[in-house]
């Protein structure tokens, strides 16, 4: 498995994701093209938040790659669960910062 250095996302992906109220989210569906994850769309789904876990029901998907949060401050229960997922985005305050697997990498709009 190689090590994903940068998670690119396309301009009206990221739009349409900040439209989202705070403490919504989106799956992530794309593919990992060497150490750059490449986010190709987004899937809604019905989720619960509960004080230990954040459960969806996505359907079963070759290309669900990560999820999307946003918070005015992430909390401790976000970083943990960055670490399961390849591409994890988080928008704290407006600003998109990315994970895999738990370790910060470079976010780039496309």
């Amino acid at each position: 498995m190689r090590s994903i250095l940068e998670i690119a996302i396309p301009r009206p992906l990221i739009e349409l994701l900040s439209d989202l109220d705070f403490e919504e989210g989106a799956l992530l569906l794309g593919s990992q093209e060497g150490n750059l994850v490449v986010i190709e769309g987004v899937a809604f789904t019905h989720c619960v938040s509960t004080p230990i876990a954040f459960n969806c029901v996505p359907l079963p998907r070759d290309d669900l790659i990560g999820v999307f949060h946003k918070h005015v401050s992430a909390s401790k229960r976000d970083f943990a669960i960055a670490k399961l997922w390849k591409a994890y985005l988080v928008s704290e305050g407006g600003v998109v910062k990315g994970y895999s697997y738990g370790r910060p990498v470079r976010v780039r709009v496309i």
